[in-house]
C-alpha cells in the first residue's frame, strides 16, 4: 500500500468516525446543539471556524459592517 492509499483510507477512516459521532449526538443529546457542533456537521474544519470566529470579533470590535457582496467575496458563498 502507498502513501497516496493510506491517506485515502485514514480520510475515509475520518469520515466515519465524524458520521458516527454525529450520529450518536444526535440521538443522545437532540435537542443539545451548540454553534460550534451546528459548524463542523455541515462540514467547516476547526481552523475556519476559528477564522470565523476571529472574522466577527474584528466587525464587533471595528463596528465595520461589511455588505453583502463583501461577505460572498470573503467566504466564497
Amino acid at each position: 500500500m502507498n502513501q497516496e492509499e493510506k491517506i485515502k483510507e485514514l480520510e475515509y477512516e475520518l469520515f466515519l468516525l465524524k458520521h458516527a459521532f454525529f450520529k450518536l449526538h444526535d440521538s443522545m443529546a437532540p435537542n443539545l446543539k451548540s454553534r460550534y457542533y451546528e459548524l463542523l456537521s455541515h462540514g467547516f474544519t476547526e481552523q475556519e471556524v476559528n477564522e470565523l470566529d476571529r472574522f466577527f470579533m474584528w466587525v464587533y470590535g471595528t463596528k465595520n459592517y461589511p455588505t453583502k457582496e463583501e461577505m460572498r467575496k470573503k467566504w466564497q458563498i
